[in-house]
């Protein structure tokens, strides 16, 4: 299951890492995460909230 993170959370991760460094911290993450670019699952993927064609 996903946790939801809402407005108070971020504002709460904000305040307690300040900004500039939250946004280095999730810059090296993404680095990190292409890094491994090969080994990531990409089969395409349909949404499962998104309407079928068939609905239209």
């Amino acid at each position: 299951m996903t946790t939801f993170v809402g407005v108070a959370d971020t504002a709460a991760v904000l305040g307690a890492t300040g900004v500039e460094r939250a946004i280095g911290q999730v810059a090296e993450r993404v680095h990190a995460d292409f890094l491994r670019w090969e080994q990531f699952d990409k089969t395409p993927r349909v949404a499962s909230h998104s309407p079928s064609a068939s609905s239209s």
